[in-house]
């Protein structure tokens, strides 16, 4: 067991404000770019036969991408983690640098690793989930209204696999992003992606797996609520979920605020899944068709990609 921290502080100059220092970038960073001292600084102070200990700990540009990217997924493979920060040689050699760089991530306490075998997988090369560890739960800054809550590997493996499709899905999206597909301009994950409406009698949570906006060049901005189906919940529920999502489009504040409201794409793992659920919440999308699609989740980068309507150009008089 990790030995636990009674403190980890962020050590940043005055002029340096917390809201930019918390967001890494997503990029392929070089395992030596390490990041400016007087920016991140992260000391933790721990116990150690009661004595204090500072640990001093500095963090690559690719280390800070890797621990947002396991922070925004709760739960990740490392093999997924690989697709995302390790890309620029042969495959052989990813893995081995992958596996290195994770495993002194989770030596030093910012992740940690579980076997695999967890989630009912086969075991194997590569086959660890990675989570939070406990030296990064505090480096989120002190804004607890989207804080990431911690993985509970006893929640079950339904939970575990609907938590890894996420993670994949987050995975592809990037990948489909850094071919030139289209840009992704807003990406949030559960539970930032949740939203809160009614009025001051009744409040209603609406539970996205993952809130999107996708760009190209010349291009209308696409915003998406995902629901990302396992096969796991009955005509019902899919129905009752499929209202709760049309009543935030007439209540909900999505449209002042963004400009436009999101569609609601349903992935499924088949196409006869994804039928049955049209079929499930076609009572609620008769009443505004455009709200709802649903779609194989092998479809998903081509549907992405075809909803990006070109902008209409004036012509010149």
């Amino acid at each position: 067991m990790p030995e636990s921290y009674s403190r980890l502080r962020l050590v940043q100059p005055v002029e340096q404000p917390v809201a930019e220092s918390k967001k890494f970038p997503f990029a392929s960073y070089k395992e030596e770019d390490i990041i400016p001292e007087h920016l991140y600084n992260y000391i933790s102070v721990r116990k150690l036969q009661n004595q204090t200990e500072l640990l001093l700990r500095p963090l690559s540009f690719r280390d800070a991408a890797i621990i947002q990217s396991v922070y925004e997924c709760r739960a990740i493979t490392s093999q997924q983690l690989q697709k995302l920060y390790f890309t620029t040689s042969s495959t052989e050699n990813n893995a081995r640098l992958c596996r290195s760089v994770l495993l002194r991530l989770s030596k030093t306490e910012y992740l940690e690793r579980f076997d695999r075998s967890i989630g009912g997988f086969r075991a194997g090369s590569g086959s660890f989930i990675y989570t939070l560890g406990p030296a990064s739960k505090y480096l989120f800054g002190s804004d607890n209204s989207h804080k990431q809550p911690p993985f509970n590997f006893r929640s079950g493996h339904h939970l575990l696999n609907h938590t890894l499709t996420i993670a994949e899905v987050y995975v592809n999206l990037h990948e489909w992003s850094r071919q030139g597909s289209f840009n992704i301009a807003e990406l949030e994950t559960e539970p930032k992606c949740w939203r809160v409406f009614g009025n001051m009698y009744v409040t209603e949570t609406l539970k996205p797996d993952m809130y999107i906006v996708i760009s190209a060049p010349h291009k209308h901005d696409y915003h998406i609520f995902l629901e990302i189906d396992r096969a796991t919940h009955y005509a019902k529920a899919l129905e009752q979920k499929a209202e709760l999502y049309y009543y935030y489009s007439q209540y909900g504040d999505e449209s002042d605020e963004k400009g436009c409201h999101p569609i609601t794409v349903w992935t499924s793992p088949s196409d006869k899944r994804a039928e049955f659920i049209s079929s499930a919440i076609k009572p609620i999308s008769k009443r505004l068709p455009q709200l709802f699609e649903s779609i194989a989740i092998d479809q998903l980068h081509n549907f992405l990609k075809s909803r990006l309507a070109p902008l209409e150009r004036k012509k010149n008089k």
